[in-house]
């Protein structure tokens, strides 16, 4: 009889010990799918992110040639202006 009692008791426990796994079970597979959801997130916003620094630097691109193509219109603009007002001060100094 006491050998029931006991077997019963250690039924009870393992019982309980079961239960406790398997609620501990649950909240890791919980928390290993809130984790997966995370680190999918954190990569679309990843390459999310990866996109706009492209976009940003073909617009730098873009922006920097037309700078350059700018200050080239502006630097030979200004070479024909200092050959015309050369010019001009040669006409002004012949006439005097």
């Amino acid at each position: 009889m006491q050998s029931w009692a006991v077997n019963k008791c250690r039924l009870s426990n393992d019982s309980e010990a079961f239960r406790e796994s398997e609620n501990q079970n649950k909240e890791l597979n919980r928390s290993a799918q809130e984790q997966t959801a995370m680190r999918m997130q954190l990569q679309s916003d990843r390459d999310a992110m990866e996109a706009e620094i492209q976009d940003s630097r073909e617009t730098i691109k873009d922006l920097q040639s037309r700078l350059d193509s700018a200050n080239s219109v502006m630097n030979q603009l200004k070479v024909d202006l200092d050959s015309r007002i050369r010019e001009r001060d040669e006409e002004i100094e012949n006439l005097r």
